[in-house]
C-alpha cells in the first residue's frame, strides 16, 4: 500500500485508488511525522490543534471519533499505522520497516538527510506538490501549522537544488539539467534553473534549445509579472550565442520607446527602464484595473523598515500572480518613486495608466510601529481604504505572511467592489436602452426552452437579461416622463 501526502493525497493499492479515506487519515499522519521525533503525540495536544475552534471537551470527542474511524479503515486494509492509548497517539511504522507499506513523505525525510546526487533526485522525484495541496481549511491551528510545514519544505527543497546546480564537480550535466527543470516546476520565475539550462544546452551543443530556453524565459517573466529578465540572465544569453549583438538581444524582450509626453508644453522623458508595455494596452482594452504598489524607501540599516521593505515587494509579487488585475512590476515602481520626475497621481494615470495605488509606510508611535497601508483611486485620489497594523521586526513567520496574504485579499476585494460601484452607474448611459436592444434581439433568436433548462452559465445570462429588461424599462418610462414635460413646455 502506498501513502502519498505531496500534491494530491491518495491511498493506493496495487495502483488502485482506495475509496473513503477517513477525512483525518493523512493529516494525522503528516502531522504525527513532522511535529515529533518519534512519531508521538499527546491525545490533548492532537485534539486542541485539529479542534482548536472548540472547547477541550468537544474536541476530544471529535479525536476519538476521527481515531474511531481511522482504526474501521486500518482493519478494512490490514494496517496498523495509527495507533494510540489512554495519552498518546503514534506512527507503528513496522509496515514500513517491512516494505509493506510506503510514505512518500517519510521517504522524503529520509533523502533529506544524505544530501548527495541521487538523493536530491530522488527529492524532486518524490516532492509532487505542496503537503496536502487539497487539503480543506478547518480554520484550526492545523491549517496554520500545515501552511508553515509547506513553505518550509519548498523552500529547503529550492535550496539545495541550487546548491546542486551550482556545484562544480560531482554533477553530470544531465542531473544539473534534471535539478534546473524540478527548480523551474516549483518556482518558475527561478531564473537560476533557466540559466542552468541554457548553460548545459550550449555544452551539449543544443544552440537552438538555448534561445528556447531564453524566449521561454522571458515570455514567462513578462506575461505573469511584467518585469524582464535579470541582467545575468541577459548576459549569460549574449555569451552563449555572441553572434548576436546586445541590442538584438534586448530587442528580444524590451517593447520600443514610447515617444515623449507632453504636459503643459512640457516634454517629459520617461526613464528607458519603466516605460509602459504592450502589456498595459493589453490590460487596457481587457478592462483589467492597473495597480501600483507604491515602492516604499527605507533604510537598510533599520530592521523594521527592512522588514516592511520585503513585506512590499511580497505584496507586490502576490498581487502580480492575478488575473484580475494589472500589476506594475516592483522594479517599475522603484524607478517611478526614485528617478522619474512624475510626482502626483494625474502623472501616474496618464502615463502608466494606473487606476489604483497601495501606499505603505512605516508609522512610529508612542514606543510602537505601525505599518499604515492605504488604497488609494489614482483618478479622484480618494482613500478607497486605510489600515495601520502593529508592527515588529520579530512577527513570526506565519504572522508575517498571515499579513501580507490578508493585506492582498482586502486590496483585491475592495477594487472589485469599486470597480462593481462604478460599473453600476452604467445605467445612466444614454446607449443603455440601444444594446439592451441589441441583447435582446440575439436572447430572441435563442430557443427559451435552452436557455430554461440549460447550463448555469445560461441560466445566470437569463437571470442577467431578465435585469437588463427591467433596468430598460426605468430607463424607457424616465425618457418618456422627460417627453412630456418637454411637449408641455
Amino acid at each position: 500500500m502506498k501513502l502519498a501526502v505531496f500534491g494530491e493525497a491518495t491511498v493506493s493499492l496495487g495502483g488502485q485508488l482506495v475509496p473513503r479515506v477517513p477525512a483525518n487519515f493523512l493529516r494525522i499522519i503528516v502531522y504525527l511525522l513532522l511535529e515529533s521525533p518519534n512519531h508521538s503525540v499527546s491525545r490533548g495536544k492532537l485534539a486542541q490543534v485539529f479542534w482548536s475552534n472548540t472547547d477541550q471537551a468537544h474536541a476530544s470527542m471529535n479525536l476519538r471519533q476521527s481515531l474511531a474511524r481511522i482504526r474501521k479503515f486500518q482493519e478494512q486494509y490490514g494496517l496498523n499505522l495509527v495507533q494510540g492509548d489512554a495519552t498518546y497517539v503514534y506512527l507503528n511504522l513496522s509496515q514500513v520497516r517491512a516494505e509493506l507499506l510506503s510514505i512518500d513523505l517519510l521517504e522524503y525525510l529520509e533523502f533529506a538527510q544524505l544530501g548527495d546526487i541521487e538523493s536530491v533526485l530522488s527529492l524532486a522525484g518524490l516532492y509532487t506538490g505542496d503537503l496536502l495541496a487539497h487539503n480543506e481549511p478547518q480554520n484550526s491551528d492545523f491549517d496554520e501549522w500545515l501552511d508553515v510545514q509547506r513553505v518550509k519544505l519548498r523552500d529547503d527543497l529550492i535550496t539545495t537544488l541550487l546548491k546542486m546546480v551550482d556545484q562544480p564537480v560531482g554533477v553530470s550535466i544531465d542531473e544539473k539539467r534534471q535539478c534546473a527543470r524540478k527548480l523551474i516546476e516549483i518556482d518558475p520565475y527561478q531564473e537560476v534553473g533557466y540559466r542552468t539550462l541554457m548553460q548545459t544546452e550550449s555544452q551539449l551543443g543544443l544552440i537552438a534549445k538555448v534561445e528556447r530556453t531564453f524566449r521561454e524565459c522571458a515570455k514567462k517573466l513578462r506575461d505573469d509579472l511584467d518585469v524582464d529578465p535579470e541582467e545575468e540572465t541577459i548576459e549569460l544569453y549574449q555569451q552563449l550565442l555572441p553572434k548576436l549583438s546586445p541590442a538584438t538581444t534586448r530587442a528580444l524582450i524590451l517593447p520600443q520607446p514610447a515617444p515623449p509626453l507632453v504636459t503643459n508644453g512640457v516634454e517629459i522623458q520617461t526613464p528607458q527602464s519603466i516605460l509602459p508595455t504592450i502589456q498595459i494596452e493589453q490590460n487596457k482594452k481587457a478592462g483589467l484595473p492597473r495597480v501600483m504598489v507604491l515602492y516604499m524607501p527605507h533604510n537598510a540599516a533599520d530592521p523594521m523598515e527592512q522588514l516592511a521593505a520585503s513585506l512590499v515587494d511580497d505584496i507586490t509579487i502576490g498581487l502580480c500572480r492575478l488575473r484580475t488585475l494589472s500589476v506594475v512590476a516592483p522594479y517599475t515602481s522603484k524607478r517611478i518613486v526614485t528617478d522619474s520626475p512624475i510626482n502626483s497621481f494625474e502623472g501616474l494615470r496618464e502615463q502608466f495608466g494606473v487606476n489604483y495605488a497601495v501606499d505603505c509606510k512605516i508609522v512610529r508611535l508612542d514606543g510602537f510601529c505601525f505599518l499604515s497601508v492605504k488604497l488609494i483611486d489614482v483618478a479622484t485620489q480618494e482613500i478607497v481604504w486605510a489600515e495601520k497594523q502593529k508592527f515588529d521586526y520579530v512577527l513570526p513567520e506565519q504572522q508575517y505572511r498571515q499579513l501580507s496574504i490578508r493585506i492582498i485579499l482586502s486590496v483585491v476585494s475592495l477594487i472589485k467592489k469599486s470597480e462593481l460601484d462604478r460599473y453600476n452607474k452604467l445605467y445612466q448611459d444614454p446607449n443603455a436602452y440601444y444594446w439592451y436592444l441589441i441583447g435582446k434581439r440575439d436572447v430572441d433568436r435563442s430557443r427559451p426552452s435552452e436557455i430554461a433548462s440549460g447550463a448555469p452559465g445560461l441560466q445566470e445570462f437569463s437571470h442577467c437579461v431578465t435585469g437588463l429588461r427591467a433596468g430598460a424599462q426605468r430607463h424607457r418610462a424616465h425618457d418618456a416622463k422627460g417627453m412630456a414635460h418637454a411637449c408641455a413646455e
